[in-house]
């Protein structure tokens, strides 16, 4: 059987929370099976590098690193902002990249596996370009912001504004992409306009009613921080089904996404910001970790 590949996009001072995520994977991985890790970047250290390949072969996981520095030269005026780095957008580049392998796993760096996810990898989708869940958010913002509203239907032009992916969590069909969108396409669309959630409406945009959606629990947004509930805020304000297909998810999810600005390594009392500590123990960066999150918490207090 072939490799789980599994792709994730970082910069060097991100290694730190990529290896939580890589480490959760690994936990739950299947002993029958077979996993091949890569890793985009641009400035990721060579010490750094030996360090992920050495956590991982203690779980018999391949690894690769691929500098993209080259290929993104000509795309820097990708639309960034906020929390949103350029790396966001190297996964766009995968179609050509890995010309040889037909269908990736793509996780964000700010998650954690809760669950094998081979069983997600393993899904049929011959006939889309990805698998992932509908964004929650999104589809309670379209019900309650007249603004957003209009986004979706005149600037998106989702003929179906209630299936609008979250891209953080993705099974790609790289070689669909290839044969009908490739590489070129999908970022000369993202340089096209100032997108308000960057690749992730580039994603939208191109491969709407060609997207097979899971459930909730595939990719979890984490439900609260210390000033916010998203369930009773935000996403009851969502059609019935998605608001109750997200509260089935809460209570067992498969992959845990801390997609909000508040990450469990700013803000430990974040909605399973439990479960994140306790794999980053495990990891060769829990120290590390440990120092940016006081150092964290003491700006904050000196802020106040």
């Amino acid at each position: 059987m072939d490799h789980i590949q599994i792709v994730a996009a970082s910069n060097n001072l991100y290694v730190p929370y990529l290896s939580v995520m890589l480490h959760s994977v690994m936990n739950y991985s299947s002993k029958s099976r077979s996993y091949a890790v890569t890793i985009l970047h641009t400035d990721i250290t060579a010490q750094n590098q030996d360090v992920l390949t050495n956590m991982l072969r203690q779980g018999g996981f391949d690894i690769k690193f691929i500098d993209v520095t080259k290929k993104m030269y000509k795309y820097s005026n990708l639309f960034i902002s906020n929390h949103i780095k350029i790396e966001t957008y190297f996964r766009l580049l995968l179609p050509d990249m890995l010309s040889d392998i037909n269908k990736v796993l793509y996780i964000d760096c700010d998650v954690i596996a809760n669950s094998d996810v081979a069983q997600l990898y393993d899904l049929d989708i011959s006939r889309y370009y990805l698998a992932g869940t509908r964004d929650a958010d999104s589809a309670a913002n379209y019900n309650s912001d007249a603004d957003y509203r209009n986004y979706i239907d005149k600037v998106l032009k989702l003929k179906k504004p209630y299936e609008y992916l979250q891209a953080g969590i993705i099974l790609m069909n790289l070689k669909k992409f290839r044969e009908q969108c490739g590489t070129k396409k999908l970022l000369d669309v993202a340089l096209s306009r100032k997108w308000r959630f960057h690749d992730q409406d580039t994603l939208n945009y191109l491969c709407h009613g060609n997207i097979l959606f899971v459930d909730y629990s595939w990719n979890f947004v984490y439900d609260y921080n210390q000033y916010l509930r998203r369930s009773t805020e935000i996403i009851s304000k969502a059609p019935a089904y998605i608001f109750k297909d997200y509260m089935v998810a809460k209570e067992n999810p498969k992959m845990i996404h801390f997609s909000w600005i508040d990450k469990p390594w700013f803000s430990p009392g974040v909605h399973f910001g439990e479960k994140f500590w306790m794999i980053a123990r495990e990891t060769p960066y829990y120290a590390e970790m440990l120092v940016r999150t006081e150092e964290s918490l003491a700006n904050y207090i000196m802020r106040r």
